[in-house]
């Protein structure tokens, strides 16, 4: 699971992720930097429905994929005051 008080912050995040890979599509990115932040987006989902607390791992994730895709947008949702869509 998130945290409750961070819940929204992760969807927004997740949501930033699928927003980039479309990008990247729209841009012509090579398939295989499409498919390695694809990757990442279909692992996520667990963190949400795990019945321990995954919000540190959670933030992890964001952090590499913010890095490894120079997306810093993936991981400014997680810290927002008051999140809101991408």
């Amino acid at each position: 699971m998130i945290r409750p008080e961070k819940f929204a912050n992760a969807m927004y995040a997740f949501q930033c992720i699928l927003i980039r890979a479309r990008f990247m599509a729209y841009t012509n990115e090579p398939h295989e930097r499409i498919a390695a932040i694809l990757d990442t987006a279909e692992y996520l989902p667990h963190y949400f429905v795990c019945s321990e607390d995954k919000t540190e791992e959670f933030e992890m994730w964001l952090k590499d994929t913010a890095e490894k895709f120079s997306d810093a947008a993936i991981i400014d949702k997680f810290y927002e005051a008051n999140p809101r869509p991408c």
